[in-house]
Parts: structure tokens; sequence; C-alpha cells
């Protein structure tokens, strides 16, 4: 029980070759951390695998995560309570990163969250590489707003920021069972409850893809893409690449 991290450090951490962080079965342990870091900058190959972790987190800095071009991010997480495979106050990547996420609660391939769970400050998110990104599980409601996030991109903050794809980015979110909600809680923004996407500012913000963005949120109360949330603020959306979104819900009564 307890936290265990593989590197924590104060400061920064490059991965200047290569980094494994491996937990073959981790049922009964508490939190498990890769890297705990303020600057987390990879130039090589840092891949992190982990199976029956209560709370995990590949990535964990404070500040920034830079992937940059021609190196590797590969992130492997199954049958987790709480899982999160990047977060930071800022993103940056050229290179190529895999996350694969299965979860019983919360699973979010990039989030932009605080250590302690609080949203962050202000900082961009921007990919020029290439990014593949499959989360599964059962998020509960208000899920991507207030409680256990099903997302594979969730990035929030109390400030306005960038969000910008020249690259290729491909996000997968399914919920694992159909949503407990009744048709009375829909539609209301509190109730999505898995998202393939979720920007989420604090104030004036920028959508903006020129790359291939393609989207899929699957079997919940679903968002594919989702921007915005609640304040006096402006946000721009360009498109001048490929946008392929899809959401499905499980159907039923329950829509």
């Amino acid at each position: 029980s307890g936290v265990l991290s593989a590197i924590s450090a104060a400061g920064d951490v490059s991965v200047e070759c290569q980094l494994s962080v491996t937990c073959e079965d981790g049922t009964g342990m508490g939190d498990l951390y890769g890297v705990t870091c303020g600057n987390f900058t990879n130039r090589g190959a840092y891949s992190f695998s982990t199976n029956g972790v209560n709370t995990c987190c590949a990535v964990n800095a404070a500040a920034s995560v830079t992937n940059e071009e021609n190196a590797l991010i590969d992130i492997d997480m199954l049958d987790c309570a709480d899982a999160v495979g990047i977060q930071s106050r800022t993103f940056d990547n050229s290179g190529t990163i895999e996350i694969k996420i299965e979860s019983d609660a919360r699973a979010v391939g990039i989030g932009r969250y605080e250590s302690d769970g609080t949203t962050s400050t202000a900082g961009g998110w921007s990919n020029a590489g290439s990014i593949e990104i499959e989360v599964s599980g059962s998020g509960g409601a208000v899920a991507a707003f207030g409680g256990s996030s099903l997302a594979g991109i969730d990035w929030r903050s109390n400030d306005g920021f960038s969000f910008d794809n020249s690259g290729t980015l491909t996000v997968t979110a399914t919920a694992a069972a159909p949503s407990p909600l009744s048709e009375d809680n829909w539609p209301s923004w509190q109730y999505f409850d898995t998202l393939g996407v979720g920007l989420m500012p604090g104030g004036d913000s920028s959508f903006d893809n020129s790359g291939t963005m393609t989207i899929s949120a699957l079997n919940g109360y679903t968002a594919g893409l989702y921007i915005g949330g609640s304040g006096d603020y402006n946000i721009s959306m360009k498109n001048s690449g490929d946008l392929d979104v899809t959401a499905t819900t499980a159907g039923g009564d329950n829509i």
C-alpha cells in the first residue's frame, strides 16, 4: 500500500535513450506513478505498463510534457481502478504516443490535472506528431465534469488555452456498460459520461485542427468532441484538416 514512483524528481526528467516501467500484477498495491516531476521531456523511448493497480499514472508532470520528434511513448494499463496516461499543465508532441487504458472507474488518456485532482491553471496542448488513444471503463454520472472521467483527452483549466492539432490524432473512448442515468437527466451538459475529446477552458480559448483528427465516443452519454464550460468568454474553432467525429449511445429507455 502507499505511493510508489519509479522516478520522482522535484525538477526536470529527460529520457535520452530508453526507460521502461512494468508492474505485472499490482493487486493490493496503492498508487503507482511511472515518472513524477516538474518538466518531462522524452527524446528516446518511454514505456509504462501496469495490471491491477488501484491508482496509476505513467507521467505526472507538474509543469510540462514534451515528446520530441522520433521519440516514442507507449502506455498500457489494464484492470485499474483509476488510470491516467499523461497529466501535465502543458503538452507538446512531435513524436509518437500510444495509450491504451482499461479501468473500472476513471480512464483518461491525456489529462490536465494536478496530482491532487484539482483543475490547473493556464497551459496549452499541441500535437504535430502521431497520437493514438484507446480508453474504456465505467465512469460514473457527471464523470467528465465532477467525478470519474472516461475520456481520451480531458483538458480543462481555470484559464484560457489553445488546443492545436497539425498531426494525426486518433481517439476512441468506450463505456463498458450503458449509463444508469434516466431520460429525465438528459440533455444536460454535466451528465456526459463518455468523451472522446473534452476541452473545458475558463477563459478565451481556441481549437485549431489542420491535421487529421478521428474521434469516437461509444456506448454511453457521449460527446465525441466537447468544447465549453460555464463563463463569459470566447472560444474560436477552426478546422482546415480532416475532422471525423463519431458518437453512439447505448440506446434503450435511458436515452
